[in-house]
């Protein structure tokens, strides 16, 4: 499956308004130069026809001192923070850990069929993630599943692993 079937606006629903928040009232070419990209490129992606690759994600949320998964998802329920700076301070009700998530209950089920998944996943590729990005993309995931209350399937994996490798 390729690049542009698995990766689509309907992934990321919100993702075109999201760039064009950040861009603000720079024009798309001043946006796209910041970007070291072409204004058609930006125009491509805030008009839905393209998604952003992995490193021009990256690029996007850090102009705009967003994180990766608002840029991605916006605010999941009012739980992710939006902000980079949001991760420097504590989540309420901890013992002053920063935290981009507010703590909620977990179904551990769900977590368990997915962490399974990625290390299948991770096998049959024969790919090596570090803990840190493991657990990141254990945690988009699971935030899918909460989201659309899906199974998370080998593809959706396969899709996220491409964005956190």
């Amino acid at each position: 499956m390729s690049r542009k079937k698995l990766l689509s606006h309907e992934t990321f629903p919100g993702l075109a308004d999201r760039i064009r928040e950040v861009r603000g009232s720079l024009t798309q070419e001043k946006f796209g130069k910041l970007l070291g990209i072409s204004k058609a490129q930006v125009s491509k992606y805030e008009s839905r026809k393209a998604v952003p690759p992995s490193a021009t994600i990256d690029k996007i949320a850090s102009t705009g001192n967003k994180t990766r998964e608002w840029l991605l998802w916006g605010a999941m329920k009012g739980e992710l923070k939006e902000n980079v700076e949001d991760f420097k301070k504590p989540a309420p009700g901890t013992s002053g850990i920063a935290d981009p998530y507010l703590f909620a209950a977990v179904d551990t089920s769900v977590l368990a069929q997915i962490i399974s998944g990625v290390e299948g996943v991770l096998l049959k590729k024969k790919k090596n993630l570090n803990p840190v990005r493991k657990a990141h993309l254990v945690s988009l995931l699971y935030d899918r599943f909460q989201e659309t209350g899906q199974p998370i399937d080998r593809d959706t994996i396969e899709e996220f692993l491409r964005l956190v490798a």
